[in-house]
């Protein structure tokens, strides 16, 4: 095949550059994946029971975005965003491939987090600001020794007759690389802009949760957190306003987001203090159990607060699951997943395990997925374990028990909203 034949089919195949509109979209779409990848890994580290997860098909998505980025920016970044794609493959092959280990895929959630803190940072301001080209003034080289006389000044005339060169020497843009001098200071970023009524973000999801943290130990209900600046959301910054002696605008300028943020620090590591609760109460509840109407009326479904299957102590005992599901009183507004054990609970699964012969029976972990009404709750004094039996076998029978001592390693909220009646 002739040379030019073959250069002609080369780059037919090859891959076109993309234009500038379509890397910017490419690099959007990117950030939003990357933000739904670390949403996922979030989900991942907070429950450990999960049936499915939608990791493998963001991350197929990122790897794809990442390849269409990286062929419409510079040389730089353009190499910076094909690394990340290939991470972004390898991990999505990892994942794929550890779908048969006991613990999948909640292992994967610190990488699966870590990958999408690291696009995020390349995807987002200052970060993905373009380069800068520095104009540095051109220096013509020396005139050589054998230069001399009239036939410099020939030269001069012959290939720049209006001494355009000299002119122009202070703007001409250095392209070599290796010449530049060092990059200016990047200036400092302006100080955040207030959020008010109608924004959105995740700056707005941030005061949310510091909201809440606040929220949490007063006695208020809690505001969504789905990055929107409302209603509710305003409501709550104006209530914190007056609270602290600011005027009630309802606008999260910066003395109140300061303010905020110092209160929901104080809030979060008050509620992350261990709470040990004595002579407490344990029993059971067995949806799958229950035949007859009033039965399933009363045990309630088959599944926890999240539309997740139940973590009963009986697959407990046989690992199909690691933390046994236990609800508690709803008015407590306790964060999925919060874990809880107690001596007693944990002495008595060990024993049932040995009375039915259940070899290798690992120590119970047990996790607050479910909650209950009041009418059968009152306060954190009283849990309800999931069983596959009543409480007259079992682990029913076994993990029924009056005076245990409850202990909540990662704190619990107050106790505030059982001053509330109790809805019937």
């Amino acid at each position: 095949m002739p040379l030019w034949l073959a250069a002609c089919a080369a780059l037919a195949v090859a891959a076109p550059p993309a234009s500038t509109s379509e890397a910017d979209e490419a690099g959007k779409s990117a950030l939003s994946s990357a933000r739904s990848l670390s949403t996922e890994a979030d989900g991942l580290g907070a429950t450990s029971v999960v049936t499915h997860t939608n990791a493998p098909r963001i991350l197929s998505g990122l790897e794809s975005q990442l390849e269409a980025y990286s062929r419409g920016v510079p040389g730089p970044r353009a190499e910076r965003s094909r690394a990340l794609a290939g991470g972004v493959k390898e991990l999505h092959e990892a994942l794929l491939a550890g779908k048969g280990q006991a613990d999948y895929p909640r292992s994967f959630a610190p990488r699966l987090r870590e990958q999408a803190d690291a696009v995020i940072r390349f995807l987002t301001p200052p970060a993905a600001e373009a380069e800068r080209e520095s104009l540095v003034p051109f220096a013509p080289p020396a005139p050589g020794p054998a230069v001399a006389g009239s036939g410099d000044r020939v030269q001069r005339l012959l290939f720049d007759p209006f001494g355009t060169r000299d002119a122009l020497a202070p703007f001409v843009t250095v392209r070599d690389r290796s010449v530049l001098p060092a990059a200016p200071a990047v200036p400092a970023l302006p100080p955040p802009v207030a959020l008010g009524y109608g924004t959105k973000g995740p700056a707005v999801l941030q005061a949310q949760r510091d909201l809440n943290a606040w929220l949490w130990t007063t006695g208020r209900p809690r505001i969504g957190e789905d990055e929107k600046y409302f209603g509710g959301t305003r409501r709550a910054v104006a209530e914190f306003q007056r609270k602290h002696g600011i005027q009630p605008t309802g606008t999260l300028d910066a003395k109140t987001a300061g303010e905020l943020r110092r209160v929901a620090d104080e809030a979060r590591r008050k509620l992350e203090r261990p709470v040990s609760i004595q002579a407490s109460r344990v029993t059971v509840y067995h949806p799958k159990a229950a035949k007859s109407k009033r039965a399933k009326r009363i045990e309630g479904p088959d599944h926890d607060r999240l539309m997740k299957p139940l973590c009963t102590a009986d697959a407990f005992a046989r690992r199909k699951c690691d933390a046994i599901t236990v609800a508690i009183d709803q008015r407590l507004h306790v964060r999925y997943g919060t874990p809880v054990s107690s001596p007693q609970l944990t002495a008595a699964f060990l024993a049932e395990c040995r009375v039915q012969g259940i070899p290798d029976c690992r120590a119970p972990a047990f996790a607050l997925r479910d909650t209950g009404s009041c009418r059968y709750f009152n306060g954190a004094n009283h849990i309800d374990v999931a069983t596959e039996s009543d409480h007259r076998s079992g682990f029913g029978k076994a993990l029924n028990l009056e005076g245990v001592t409850l202990v909540f390693p990662s704190g619990l909220p107050p106790d505030f909203s059982l001053r509330n009646s109790c809805a019937r």
